[in-house]
């Protein structure tokens, strides 16, 4: 007699859940909401922020000793290369406005698109990116993919 009672009182309690999940939300109200009215004059404020869904929290966000999918996601999206892949697959122009290679394949000249900032409004130079790519090969950095250079 207690397994039914039992049963009756899981059923009863699966289809309150149930009833109260597929109700309607909403409610009418009867007159003018004044608290909407005063709402939709309220500017609001714009927030410049990335959100992600990364499976863990990444080790390092700096670029030179990034390593696997935890820190290069939201590397991807703090940084600009000089060159970007397409949603399509294929190599875009990003920071460069044009990359030349010499006849023997050895060199490669990029020239920068011009006006290029920092966040902090100073300008981004070739210097930049020569500094950058030295760091990677320091040895006092560590970086795990230097060898990769």
């Amino acid at each position: 007699m207690k397994r039914r009672g039992l049963k009756i009182l899981s059923m009863a309690l699966a289809s309150a859940l149930l009833l109260t999940a597929c109700g309607g939300g909403q409610q009418k109200t009867e007159g003018k909401d004044n608290n909407s009215t005063a709402m939709a004059n309220v500017a609001t404020p714009q927030v410049n922020r990335i959100v992600t869904n990364n499976s863990s929290e990444p080790a390092s966000l700096d670029p030179a000793k990034a390593q696997g999918t935890h820190e290069s996601f939201p590397l991807r999206h703090l940084y600009e290369g000089i060159t970007k892949i397409s949603s399509d697959s294929k190599v875009e122009m990003a920071l460069a406005d044009k990359i030349e290679k010499s006849d023997d394949g050895l060199t490669y000249t990029i020239t920068l698109k011009d006006g290029l900032k920092w966040s902090d409004s100073n300008p981004l130079t070739a210097r930049d990116f020569e500094y950058s790519w030295k760091r990677v090969l320091d040895p006092a950095t560590a970086s795990e993919y230097a060898y990769q250079l």
